[in-house]
């Protein structure tokens, strides 16, 4: 036999047979063969199905795996052909269990029943780890440092600009060959490289940084699997699975590796993601057909894949890479992710600026060379086309969106909520319907019985009364109680924790096939709990627990008695004695206290079975039945069904005046508990003060009026029946012995009520998307009073049916089955509902519904997703669309303060070419505007806090874009006019302080206000300027448009903090913006006062009226946005709000 310890391939019987080891092979091993002194055989390329050779003994000198070709990206034909490959050395789904244990020896699984399995030893399980490495699919490998800041030129943005600054460089050349080069060409080429460069590496640093911050979302994401090993049940991380673990399957748990399955218990997985089928899989542990392909057995479970439904148990066949879904993830490697719509929309938006600044750029220069009569064309291109070039692009984008994603991801990380892919915050914001689960979600999960109904009336669960009675003298246990309190602890998939699963592995182990001889000496092992039993022992004013301690470190096993010493003692005062009993094959054992276990499980079994150790022993009750046949719960059939054979003796008026079982046959027990209308359904008969009953009309309409009453008050009601009949001993009750027992018949023995409280965040939660406008669908599996009291309680609903014009409705599983289109639309008009008695197919089905209506849907609870809930908290994902809301609108008001000034510095060069007035920015000017004065304060903005009613607005339209006509028209007709006028205003106040008006300077810049020009004299003739005082006045003009343009921003960017709330209200809450501007204002100043800058980029200190004329640019500023604001918040309907808002 040869297995490999990574892989699990399996080379033992003929694929086609399954019967025996080919003829023309050597003989196997003798049993338990030691794996290390074997290698693993030799493998047909690209996973072919079949066995091509093998080879026994260690001295073969091939290599493992050394015969397996890689997937490549050329090999694969699409994603179900990647699949096919990757799954095609799997053959286990062909070999029954018999065979599959004399596979894998060591992990001692029992054919039987697969749950009493050993299981690996941790030694063995240790070197397997060593020898074979970590159950890890190897994300892509990160590219080199130096590949991903080459990628960062993939900018079109950056090409253009480098291109820009090319071009400079040649300008220079030509102009210095003619022998009139202009240096300031040469130095607008250097800034140009230097701000691409820096862009690049600031670029390349924030990507990194993003990959880094992605990583640190996995180690938040625990992911661990339940094993067995050494005989014991313990949870282990994920990645430290081997070959041969026999891993136990819970519902709502993650497939931990590729599994060929034991056993089934009404298991259904759900493995869309690897197998590409949409509809879940009802698994079981039988043998495929030989035609059967692997991904579509039902006997394999793949790493990747969820258990929606019931459980089971299975065997580790392959980890890591060797997995199917890790040659899918290989595959994935070769295919580019797809885009998200921020990427989108971002993308659109650079093929946007690129047109326009090359439409822009092409007609100024052709209008200004024919003004010209084309003369200087190679001035017209540098000095008109590549400036306006430049002018339009926003160079401080790219930067300031990847700031603005990094901050909200680390902000949604610290609410508990994981983002894989930052792009896909903006679609969390985007979110019109919340689909939630009910427990966990908006519930504590913290179940606990409230209330016990029987004899035709409700009994309070309180503790505290439970003890009091417990410790008063002559207290009794009324009947049926007892028999509640059974099926409540055995129809229970709950577990206690240190050992006391294995403990009972073990004891079932002791008692495979129980017979009525052997139940007297089963007796003597633990207490008998029946109806008189323990109706006895509660009479005697205390309760004998007698149950089997183990140690979970050594695996120790004793038999503790657990004893009242004082029946007028309280509970939690009561004195215990343990008296340990020493096993033959254990050293010596010294007694001691123990404490009381944990129950883990699904809440509402935890909460049942807490409320039967008020009473009794959970173990103690367990050790009087032995399992043989069980179907869990499920949301379709809403109830949970055993049958159990009874380990020892039990009274006539337990058993239904059962006779006793003759030799050969056993007395066995249905227990069933589940939704309490399905379970009344099945009976036939009630117990009522020990005394069997049938059914009336007026007992079930006292039933329904019990479960609807606590369903009003937000319980859980749960019912519970039983029936006793006597059968062979080694029937199988999952084949033809199912006829011995039925489902109906049964005898209905009472209710119990559950109580989940809301969270306490739930409600603010709630108020927060009813203000936002988002619809809340609570989808849960309860009875329609219990969910519709919950949502009552957390505010979701009023609760008045009388109101004609409510706006939410209940609604139920087998309601939806039955809607068409035109019901589903009238169903959705409503936007709170509560979706009851549903199944996890109907709620796939109630998302597709929403999308199909254009709803960005934001669903809570399992599966492969891109945006995780470390909480499960529905407070939490509400935290999350605020961020993803934030995330927009911040990106937007960055986009309306940075196109803002791209108009006022596109102006003035249009001016020179089109009517011929001194420059009022040089190309050197605009890139100190754009990358020193302008970017402290874009990226400002990402720190920008939520305005006060971001929570109380409707979700943005799925057709809504992040560049929007409306903003275009904000930032370049209304923003980029008004600061234009301001900018023009101050140029020309220069000339005017100088005596010169508009009309003496048209048409001039050919001739003056350059180095060599001539005199230059106004049209009145009064004044005459040197070269030496046109390039002063010029200076001086070209400062004040700088600064008013820059000053003029300085107020826009806190009007820009804001698209609906006055800045009044909102306040100056981020320093960040703070200290922005207080650096923006200092480097103007600089460039302005300073020698150095002002000779790089031509300008003079203008006169000092200039720095009056931008407080009255913000100002406008300021009054047009106040009532922008105001409209926008008080008359929505008008019409001119789809212009101004945005």
């Amino acid at each position: 036999m040869v297995l490999d310890r990574n892989r699990g391939d399996i080379c033992v019987y003929d694929v086609k047979k399954c019967e025996e080891p080919p003829q023309h092979l050597p003989p196997p091993p003798p049993v338990q063969p030691d794996l290390k002194s074997y290698r693993v055989p030799s493998l047909v390329p690209a996973f072919v199905t079949g066995i091509k050779e093998i080879e026994w003994g260690s001295n073969s000198s091939k290599k493992p795996w050394s015969g397996r070709r890689k997937i490549h990206a050329s090999d694969i034909r699409d994603m179900n052909h990647a699949r096919e490959l990757s799954a095609s050395s799997l053959v286990e789904h062909r070999l029954n269990i018999d065979q599959i244990r004399d596979i894998h020896p060591q992990s001692s699984i029992d054919v039987d029943d697969p749950e009493l399995s050993e299981g690996l030893t941790r030694e063995e399980a240790k070197n397997r780890l060593a020898e074979g490495g970590t159950n890890k699919i190897d994300p892509p490998k990160d590219p080199h440092h130096l590949m991903v800041f080459l990628s960062q030129f993939h900018s079109k943005l950056w090409i253009i600009q480098t291109a820009a600054a090319i071009l400079s460089i040649v300008a220079f050349i030509i102009t210095h060959y003619r022998g009139h080069g202009d240096v300031l060409n040469l130095y607008s080429a250097a800034i140009l490289f230097i701000v691409v460069g820096s862009m690049y590496y600031l670029s390349y640093r924030q990507e990194r940084k993003a990959r880094g911050f992605l990583q640190t979302f996995e180690k938040k994401l625990p992911e661990k699997a339940i094993v067995i090993r050494d005989g014991d049940e313990r949870p282990v991380e994920v990645e430290q699975l081997v070959v041969g673990d026999i891993v136990v399957i819970r519902c709502g748990s993650r497939i931990p590796a590729d599994l060929r399955i034991l056993k089934s218990k009404g298991l259904i997985i759900q493995s869309a993601e690897v197998t590409g089928n949409e509809m879940p899989i009802e698994c079981t542990a039988e043998m495929a057909a030989s035609g059967v392909t692997a991904l579509s057995a039902t006997n394999l479970a793949f790493k990747g894949s969820y258990c929606i439904e019931g459980d089971g148990i299975g065997i580790v066949l392959r980890v890591g890479k060797y997995t199917v879904l890790g040659g899918i993830a290989q595959t994935h490697q070769h295919i580019p992710p797809p885009r998200g719509k921020l990427e989108t929309e971002l993308s659109q938006f650079v093929h946007f600026i690129l047109l326009l600044a090359v439409f822009m750029a092409t007609t100024v220069f052709l209008i200004g060379c024919y003004v010209t009569s084309f003369q200087n064309t190679l001035d017209h291109f540098m000095y008109g086309f590549i400036v306006i070039v430049v002018a339009n692009i926003p160079q401080g984008l790219p930067a300031t969106v990847m700031c603005e994603l990094e901050i909200i991801a680390r902000k949604l990380s610290q609410k508990n909520v994981c983002i894989k892919r930052l792009e896909l915050i903006d679609e969390l914001g985007a979110a019109t319907v919340i689909c939630s689960d009910k427990t966990g979600t908006l519930t504590m999960n913290e179940m606990a019985v409230t209330d016990v109904w029987y004899n035709r009336r409700l009994t309070t669960a309180d503790r505290r009364l439970v003890r009091t009675a417990q410790a008063t003298a002559g207290y009794l246990i009324e009947k049926p109680l007892p028999d509640i309190l059974t099926v409540m602890c055995v129809c229970n998939r709950a577990q206690q924790e240190h050992g006391n699963r294995a403990a009972r592995r073990k004891h079932s182990s002791r008692f495979p096939i129980p017979t009525r001889a052997s139940s007297e000496a089963i007796t003597t092992i633990g207490p008998s709990f029946s109806a008189s039993s323990l109706t006895t022992d509660m009479e005697r004013g205390g309760v004998r627990k007698k149950f089997t301690v183990c140690d979970p470190e050594t695996g120790t096993e004793s038999t503790a008695v657990m004893k009242r010493i004082s029946s007028n003692m309280g509970h939690s005062e009561a004195s215990q004695e343990f008296t340990a009993h020493q096993h033959p094959s254990h050293g010596q054992l010294h007694p001691r206290k123990k404490k009381k276990a944990r129950i883990i499980g699904s809440a509402s079994d935890v909460a049942l079975a807490e409320y039967v150790e008020l009473y009794a022993s959970l173990s103690a009750i367990r050790e009087r039945y032995h399992i043989v046949y069980e179907v869990p719960f499920n949301s379709v059939r809403r109830w949970q069904l055993v049958v159990a054979r009874c380990l020892a003796d039990t009274q006539g008026g337990v058993t239904d005046h059962l006779p006793t079982p003759p030799t050969g046959q056993s007395r066995f027990v249905v227990m069933m508990k589940g939704a309490p209308e399905v379970i009344l359904a099945r009976c036939a008969r009630r117990k009522e003060n020990g005394d069997v009953m049938e059914i009336d009309e007026g007992f079930a309409n006292d039933c329904q009026s019990t479960w609807e009453s606590l369903g009003n008050e937000g319980r859980r009601v749960i019912a519970f029946a039983h029936r006793h009949f006597n059968a062979p001993s080694d029937t199988r009750f999952d084949g033809e012995g199912a006829g011995l027992w039925k489902e109906g018949g049964l005898t209905f023995l009472g209710m119990a009520a559950i109580m989940d409280p809301p969270r306490p965040e739930s409600a603010q939660a709630i108020k927060q998307c009813k203000e936002a406008g988002i619809k809340v669908f609570v989808i849960t599996g309860d009875h329609p009073t219990t969910a519709k009291a919950l949502a009552v309680q957390i505010g979701l609903i009023s609760g008045r049916v009388d109101n004609p014009n409510k706006d939410w409705t209940v609604v139920t599983g087998d309601q939806l089955n039955e809607y068409g289109k035109e019901e589903w639309d009238a169903l959705l008009k409503h936007r709170y509902i509560v979706f009851a008695r549903t199944n996890p197919e109907q709620k796939m089905t109630i998302v597709q519904e929403c999308q199909k209506r254009d709803e960005t849907v934001a669903v809570t609870g399992g599966g492969m997703a891109d945006i995780v809930l470390l909480d499960d908290n529905f407070a939490t994902i509400v935290s999350g669309i605020e961020e993803g809301r934030l995330l927009f609108d911040n990106l937007r008001l960055s986009l309306a303060y940075t196109f803002a000034h791209l108009w006022p510095e596109v102006f003035p060069i249009m001016l020179t070419y089109l009517v011929g007035v001194p420059r009022g920015l040089s190309q050197i000017q605009i890139l100190s505007i754009d990358l020193a004065s302008e970017m402290p304060p874009a990226i400002s903005l990402a720190y920008e806090q939520p305005e006060k009613d971001i929570m109380k607005r409707p979700p943005r339209s799925r057709k809504s874009k992040l560049l929007s006509k409306s903003l275009l028209f904000y930032s370049y007709i209304v923003m980029g006019t008004t600061m234009t006028c301001g900018c023009f205003l101050a140029y020309m106040s220069v000339f005017w302080y100088h005596g010169i008006v508009l009309t003496d300077i048209v048409f001039t810049a050919e001739q003056y206000w350059k180095e060599g020009a001539e005199n230059f004299t106004t049209v009145s003739g009064n004044i005459t300027l040197s070269v030496t005082d046109q390039l002063k006045i010029k200076g001086e003009a070209a400062a004040a448009w700088q600064i008013t343009l820059v000053l003029a921003q300085v107020f826009h960017l806190y009007n820009c903090t804001t698209r609906r709330i006055s800045i009044f209200s909102h306040g100056i809450g981020n320093v960040i913006s703070v200290f922005a501007t207080i650096i923006e204002v200092l480097l103007l100043v600089t460039f302005v006062y300073t020698s150095g800058p002002q000779y790089i980029l031509e300008i003079s200190p203008p006169p000092a009226h200039v720095w009056g004329i931008a407080p009255v640019v913000g100002v406008v500023i300021l009054v047009y946005n106040e009532v922008r604001k105001y409209v926008i918040r008080n008359h929505p309907t008008w019409p001119m709000v789809k212009v101004i808002k945005w």
